[in-house]
């Protein structure tokens, strides 16, 4: 490492599994920190790679693959340690709900500094510093801990760079299609589901858009039946695009929903695991998107009935589309990374 260089490790995993989101975010606030200076690297496994890992030009960002057969925990602490100490980082971002309190010890004890992105505050984490990017979150979550930085709510939501460049809706569109979009793992089973609970003779178009590690075989299917009036998308670099000319989105959470958020996109949120606690209750007190449960399973008719309202109820729309502008001002990488630099540089 050439003097003056600032390294940062980030330690985050994405797949059919886990899906993408955490790499997503770590993605876009290690291309914020490229612009203050800093050379990220990633370390973790990304399933196909290099997935979301690639800089606006799409060039793949520096990373390094976990080796499955290093010692007793691959990807965890001592692990990440060693990584951390070869390429001579200067802090550590980890991004993963695998960590425990030992592996993070290990790091901080050794001597690097430690960035934990959380969502559900329900750990102990020995760290230096907690980003939770959750809107409404506040510092209290974590007031039990002493952790000398904490970074929570919507100011500081990861929104990639890409959909930052879309213009934000100025109010319903009209034209736009019906996007489906349920995350970046193995959600076809989700997504034949709400297609086939979608009216044959809707109005609008409908697009499905899953990620590379989504098996997509039934679905090509269903986009076939009707080609002029259904799609289906499994190239991530066009998601942004796509999510910005939607007049409705059906989503299930997570960062995805959030830069929905920023554009001005109106929709369904379907929450299904226990990690969208704090998506529900944003939906709750924000009214920015129609809520249904599906932790039972997933029930046509309420899921019509709410499609239903917002293609008649134009007015529904455009609430929650101010309300979302007001919620998130995409600015929430840029802070992080403004706060990482000022901590951390030397």
């Amino acid at each position: 490492m050439s003097a003056g260089t600032k390294r940062i490790l980030l330690r985050a995993d994405g797949g059919p599994v886990l899906g993408l989101g955490h790499v997503m975010r770590c993605r876009s606030l290690a291309l914020e920190l490229r612009r203050l200076g800093w050379d990220p690297l990633f370390y973790g496994t990304v399933d196909p790679p290099p997935g979301p890992l690639v800089d606006e030009t799409g060039h793949p960002l520096p990373r390094v693959p976990v080796d499955q057969g290093w010692g007793d925990d691959p990807g965890r602490g001592s692990d990440t340690l060693r990584v951390a100490r070869e390429w001579r980082v200067q802090a550590v971002v980890v991004d993963a709900y695998e960590f425990r309190y030992e592996d993070f010890r290990v790091l901080t004890e050794a001597g690097f500094p430690v960035i934990a992105i959380d969502d559900l505050g329900n750990r102990e984490l020995p760290v230096d510093m907690v980003v939770n990017p959750n809107p409404l979150v506040t510092p209290g979550m974590y007031k039990c801990q002493n952790i000398p930085s904490v970074l929570t709510g919507e100011m500081f939501t990861l929104i990639r760079p890409e959909v930052l460049a879309l213009p934000r809706a100025g109010g319903r569109r009209e034209d736009g299609a019906v996007l489906v979009t349920l995350g970046g793992g193995d959600v076809a089973d989700l997504m034949r589901q709400v297609l086939h609970a979608i009216p044959g003779d809707l109005d609008p178009p409908v697009v499905a858009s899953v990620s590379p590690a989504c098996p997509r075989s039934l679905l090509q299917i269903w986009a076939q039946t009707a080609p002029s009036h259904r799609a289906l998308n499994h190239d991530p670099a066009m998601l942004p695009d796509l999510m910005s000319q939607a007049g409705l989105a059906v989503t299930s959470g997570g960062t995805t929903l959030w830069e929905l958020y920023y554009l001005g996109v109106p929709g369904i949120v379907l929450a299904g695991v226990a990690n969208q606690k704090q998506t529900t209750t944003v939906i709750r007190k924000r009214q920015t998107s129609l809520l249904l449960d599906i932790q039972a399973g997933f029930r046509p008719d309420p899921f019509r009935e709410a499609l239903h309202r917002l293609l008649t109820e134009p007015e529904l729309s455009e609430r929650m589309i101010e309300r979302q502008h007001a919620l998130i001002d995409g600015q929430g990488a840029r802070r992080v990374a403004e706060a990482i630099d000022l901590r951390y540089e030397r």
